[in-house]
């Protein structure tokens, strides 16, 4: 049998840390990779919650198949769209539906125009949307929305 001295298992230790940090690191969901927050937020003092359930759908602004799925004109105020839509809607019109987890969504879009609907599970059927607000996306930036009472908001940070 092979013996181990204690500074080789030492290293190898070392080692396995510090892989394991590297990779917590990247897991932050901050990073590079952008992204946003989703905070449910309240009128009442309440402090907000992370949304954990859901999807945001990212539809190109400045395609007017997006607008016919928002059954409105480019500038309307959807901040408390009622309407119902669902991942094969969002894709068609060359949009993305990314899940809501932690709080937390994927933005993998290059900059532009965009417009951001919050959408949530429905019964049955397609999702229901709880509103949508335009975004203009610099490279690097990332989004903090809510939703409550004031519709649904985002802002880039």
């Amino acid at each position: 049998a092979m013996r181990v001295s204690g500074r080789a298992r030492l290293a190898t230790l070392t080692g396995c840390l510090v892989a394991g940090a590297v990779l917590l690191a990247g897991c932050d969901g901050e990073g590079d990779a952008p992204g946003g927050t989703l905070r449910l937020v309240s009128d009442t003092g309440r402090p907000s919650i992370e949304v954990d359930e859901g999807w945001v759908a990212v539809l190109p602004a400045d395609d007017a198949a997006t607008w016919a799925l928002l059954d409105a004109e480019p500038g309307a105020d959807l901040t408390h769209a009622n309407l119902r839509m669902d991942a094969d809607d969002v894709v068609g019109v060359g949009g993305l539906w990314q899940p809501v987890a932690g709080g937390r969504f994927d933005l993998p879009v290059d900059p532009g125009e965009y417009v951001l609907c919050f959408v949530v599970p429905a019964e049955s059927g397609p999702g229901a949307v709880r509103g949508c607000t335009p975004v203009i996306l610099a490279d690097g930036d990332r989004v903090a929305a809510s939703w409550g009472e004031a519709g649904f908001r985002a802002e880039t940070r």
